[in-house]
């Protein structure tokens, strides 16, 4: 089911159900025009061709990370790759792609600097699973019309959720919903947790544990989209604060994140000691598709006749599995019949 129509049910319970305080006719209109304008939203982001985010972070303790992540699609949305660039003190420095395409899917990879792609995965049978082989380049959606994450819908540090799935999913409750005090224009939402009391770290595994209150500020006359918020985590051993705000830019007539950043403070309680972390994400939305090269194996240096399938013959790994046995086969049958050879004199 479609986000947006859980979102659509979710909403319409949240002036009976989960509100406390706030002004009405604000919380009235959300509901109504929310669910709708989401929904809208989320179809006119599909139709980009080409998405990139970039993301650097890093903490009082100096380490630093950053990443890219392109996804790509073809005009007939039957061809999509994503391409992901990491570059941390653990993980490396190392570029992967996953290419997905009706006839195939494959995984490459190669270091920072080299012009060599390396074919770490190749697989022949997307035709008899598109679904399985969909969820695995991890797009959400379904083929063709893909769901992107993207921070004006889906709350980053609420585990990429909406605002229905947090309620849903989280069991907050609305406190208030008012005009913001920095821009009458825009609507401050206010979530709590239904929790009272705090939970050790160890029984606080899941965000909703965790989470006591969130403020987020929408802006009700472009698609109920979020543009800055504050969040607070507690348990009995830490209280973790952050907030976070979006730029944003027009693009044929939509609202799309052109940055965000967010910075979140970590206090351990017994020792007062504090952690900072500050994280900056841009994004870059394209409307329309890259060259059809670029879905082919040949693009990045690969032999077309790696990706090569006999039309309903035995998969490649199949065809070495059989040249093995062969040659197995014929190995054992000259050891014996060397055997016999030097055991015939002594008869």
């Amino acid at each position: 089911m479609p986000r947006y129509f859980v979102l659509t049910w979710l909403l319409a319970l949240l002036p009976t159900v989960h509100s406390d305080a706030g002004s009405p006719d604000l919380l009235e209109r959300l509901t109504k025009e929310g669910p709708k304008a989401w929904a809208d939203y989320w179809k006119r982001i599909a139709e980009f061709n080409q998405h990139e985010f970039l993301i650097h972070s890093r903490n009082s303790d100096g380490r630093i990370f950053h990443a890219r992540t392109t996804l790509k699609r073809n005009r007939e949305r039957d061809k999509f790759l994503a391409e992901q660039f990491i570059d941390s003190d653990r993980l490396g420095k190392d570029l992967s792609l996953w290419l997905l395409r009706r006839d195939y899917a494959c995984e490459l990879t190669k270091k920072l600097g080299s012009d060599v792609w390396l074919v770490t995965a190749l697989y022949l049978d997307v035709e008899k699973k598109p679904k399985e082989y969909w969820d695995w380049l991890g797009l959400g959606g379904t083929w063709g019309m893909w769901e992107l994450n993207v921070p004006t819908i889906h709350i980053l540090p609420g585990n990429y959720k909406t605002i229905g799935e947090l309620i849903a999913e989280y069991g907050l409750l609305v406190e208030t919903c008012e005009p913001s005090a920095r821009d009458r224009s825009k609507v401050n939402l206010v979530l709590k947790s239904s929790r009272s009391e705090l939970l050790p770290g160890k029984e606080a595994r899941e965000l909703g544990h965790r989470l006591r209150r969130m403020v987020l500020e929408l802006d009700p006359q472009r698609h109920w989209i979020v543009l800055r918020g504050e969040t607070l985590e507690d348990t009995v051993e830490t209280t973790v604060q952050g907030s976070f705000f979006l730029d944003t830019r027009e693009i044929g007539g939509i609202t799309l994140p052109s940055k965000y950043e967010r910075q979140y403070t970590r206090l351990t309680k017994a020792t007062k000691t504090k952690e900072v972390h500050y994280e900056l994400r841009e994004y870059k939305f394209v409307r329309d598709s890259p060259p059809d090269e670029e879905f082919e194996l040949t693009y990045y240096g690969i032999p077309a006749a790696i990706a090569a399938r006999p039309a309903g013959g035995p998969k490649t790994w199949q065809w070495l599995a059989l040249t093995g046995a062969v040659l197995l086969a014929v190995g054992v049958g000259i050891y014996w019949w060397l055997g016999r050879r030097q055991a015939a004199p002594s008869r």
